[in-house]
C-alpha cells in the first residue's frame, strides 16, 4: 500500500492506519531530529510533535478541498 492510499483510508475514517506511516518515517525523522538536536530526548519529542501535526494537517487539508 503506498503512501497516498494510506492516507486516503485516513480520510474516510481509519484513523488507526495512520500507524503505518509512522513506522514507515519514524526512523528516518527521528535521525533528522537528532542530526538538529543532538539529545536524544528532545528528538524523540520533535518527532512525536512531527507525527501529530502531520496528522492533524492531513484532515485540515482535506476540509480544504
Amino acid at each position: 500500500m503506498n503512501d497516498s492510499e494510506i492516507i486516503s483510508l485516513i480520510l474516510n475514517g481509519d484513523r488507526q492506519i495512520f500507524r503505518m506511516l509512522v513506522e514507515k518515517y519514524q526512523s528516518m525523522i527521528f535521525r533528522t531530529c537528532m542530526g538538529f538536536l543532538h539529545n536524544k530526548d528532545d528528538a524523540d519529542d520533535l518527532t512525536q510533535e512531527i507525527f501529530i501535526r502531520a496528522y492533524k494537517s492531513l484532515h485540515r487539508s482535506s476540509m480544504d478541498h
